[in-house]
């Protein structure tokens, strides 16, 4: 059994719909399955999980960071040629 404690819940819920492959969610499933939980729950405990370490976190956004600091350079370049 998996313990999902999850930490700072958010007071509000809302549903949404996503898409994923099958064998994802088959391990979702499982993953509940054995943990006497929910695919929501799943979900929230990998997020919590991911938003509170920011090394983790880091990896999800750090060529999204990079990219930004290239598109503010070339802006800034272009605007010192005009």
């Amino acid at each position: 059994m998996v313990n999902l404690k999850i930490k700072g819940r958010m007071k509000k819920s809302l549903k949404i719909s996503i898409s994923l492959p099958e064998d994802m969610l088959a391990y979702i499933d499982a993953i509940a399955e054995t943990s006497e939980t929910t695919r929501s729950g799943i979900i929230q405990w990998v997020f919590n999980g991911i938003m509170e370490d920011e090394d983790l976190e880091a990896q999800f956004f750090e060529e999204e960071t990079e990219e930004e600091e290239e598109e503010e350079e070339e802006e800034e370049e272009g605007e010192g040629e005009e």
